[in-house]
């Protein structure tokens, strides 16, 4: 489980980088890789905690 939780820890950082290269490029391989980050944030979050928690929405909210 620690390893898991570890990876979610890992992932999320890594999405939040990513979205915020997004937010001031604008570029289509990095909203591809915020979806396939967030992809894989939502598939560990489903089974740690039985649901997805982080949303789409936070790549467009001001602060990510």
């Amino acid at each position: 489980m620690k390893e898991l939780e570890l990876s979610l820890s890992t992932l999320k950082l890594q999405y939040e980088i990513v979205a915020e290269k997004w937010k001031l490029s604008k570029d289509q391989d990095d909203f591809k890789d915020c979806i396939t980050l967030l992809a894989a944030t939502n598939f560990l979050e489903q089974r740690l905690y039985g649901e997805s928690i982080t949303s789409i929405t936070s790549i467009f909210s001001e602060s990510a």
